[in-house]
């Protein structure tokens, strides 16, 4: 399967100390039940609301999505009406409409009919960035973090990104969103350095707004 970053949800206000009990349940294996990121929800703000998507049922923008989706789909008209059709995507935060950030990467294994969401971070990719990067920050990427591990990591993998950068001549890619077109090769520098500069802007994003990180794999 493997290697996602994804962001887990942050305490609400007045509920610090229950999320944090649930936090230490939901990474020890262990201890982790179906209801335990159920539970955590009912105490935490989600991505979601931290990226402000726009949701079915709440938002017009949500709901003029819904309706060119259901329009889009003629086979699926023949068995679903739309009141059922608006009835199921209730509620459904669209990731879609949300405009491009660092929280949103073009590194992701997410997206519709997968079992993760678009704002996950598809960390396997660090693997073609084993000759740039410290053992100790390849082998922390498979370790869940907390908001402020999250910002300290982010902020030693741009340092290690920026330096590479800079000694392979290819500084031209950090902070960018994509690689220029004319860059397809997994194994040229640019690619590496851009690869590891946008998971280090993905953790500063989540974890400067108050979001830690589970590693999924």
């Amino acid at each position: 399967m493997g290697l996602d970053w994804q962001p887990i949800d942050k305490p609400k206000p007045g509920h610090e100390v229950a999320f944090d009990s649930l936090y230490e349940e939901i990474v020890d294996s262990n201890k982790r039940t179906k209801s335990s990121w159920t539970r955590m929800g009912e105490v935490g703000v989600s991505p979601y609301e931290t990226l402000d998507a726009p949701r079915v049922g709440y938002d017009a923008a949500a709901d003029r999505w819904s309706n060119r989706e259901y329009a889009m789909r003629p086979l699926k008209r023949l068995f679903v009406s739309r009141r059922k059709w608006q009835e199921i995507f209730h509620g459904y935060y669209v990731l879609d409409l949300v405009p491009p950030n660092d929280g949103v990467p073009v590194y992701s294994n997410g997206g519709l009919g997968s079992y993760c969401e678009v704002y996950t971070f598809r960390a396997t990719y660090l693997d073609f960035c084993e000759d740039m990067l410290a053992l100790e920050l390849l082998g922390e990427a498979w370790e869940h973090h907390r908001a402020g591990e999250l910002r300290d990591y982010g902020a030693r993998l741009r340092e290690q990104a920026a330096a590479f950068a800079e000694q392979q001549g290819v500084t031209d890619v950090l902070g960018k969103r994509y690689l220029p077109e004319t860059i397809d090769d997994w194994e040229h520098p640019a690619t590496k350095a851009h690869i590891v500069d946008s998971a280090a802007r993905w953790c500063l994003f989540w974890g400067e707004r108050g979001h830690g990180m589970f590693a999924d794999y």
